[in-house]
C-alpha cells in the first residue's frame, strides 16, 4: 500500500534512453562545475593582478612625488654640484628598481597564495566525495 500512496515501484526497470539521459545530464552538470572553477580561477588571477598593480602605481606615485620635492628643494645644489647631480639620479634609479622588485615579489607571492587556496579547496572537495 505504501507504494501505492508515494507512486514509487519497486520492480519499475530503466530503459537505456533513460540510462543516456541521466548520464548526459551528470556528464553536462560535472563540465559545467569544471568550467566555473577554471573561470573563477582565472578571474581571481585577473583581480590578483589588478589588484597588485593599482597599489604600486599608488606607491609609484608617491615615490615619484617625494623624489620631485628632493629635487625642487635642493635644485640651486644640483645644479652647481656633479656629486649632488649624481646622487640624485642614483636616488632615482634605486627607487625604480625597488618598485620594479617589490611588484614583482608581491605579485609572485599573491599568485602563490592563490594557487595553494585552489590546491587546498580542490583537496577538500575530493575528500567529502570520498566521504
Amino acid at each position: 500500500m505504501s507504494n501505492l500512496k508515494t507512486g514509487l515501484s519497486t520492480n519499475k526497470k530503466i530503459s537505456s534512453k533513460e540510462v543516456k539521459l541521466i548520464t548526459e545530464k551528470s556528464f553536462f552538470e560535472k563540465m559545467k562545475s569544471e568550467t566555473e572553477k577554471s573561470v573563477l580561477a582565472t578571474y581571481k588571477s585577473f583581480l590578483i593582478i589588478i589588484n597588485v598593480t593599482l597599489i604600486f602605481a599608488l606607491v609609484l606615485l608617491a615615490d615619484n612625488l617625494i623624489i620631485w620635492i628632493i629635487s625642487w628643494s635642493f635644485d640651486g645644489i644640483v645644479n652647481q654640484l656633479i656629486f649632488a647631480a649624481m646622487l640624485l639620479k642614483g636616488i632615482k634609479l634605486l627607487s625604480a628598481l625597488g618598485t620594479a622588485t617589490a611588484y614583482g615579489l608581491r605579485l609572485i607571492r599573491d599568485t602563490k597564495h592563490n594557487i595553494k587556496d585552489a590546491f587546498h579547496e580542490e583537496n577538500s572537495q575530493k575528500e567529502e566525495q570520498q566521504i
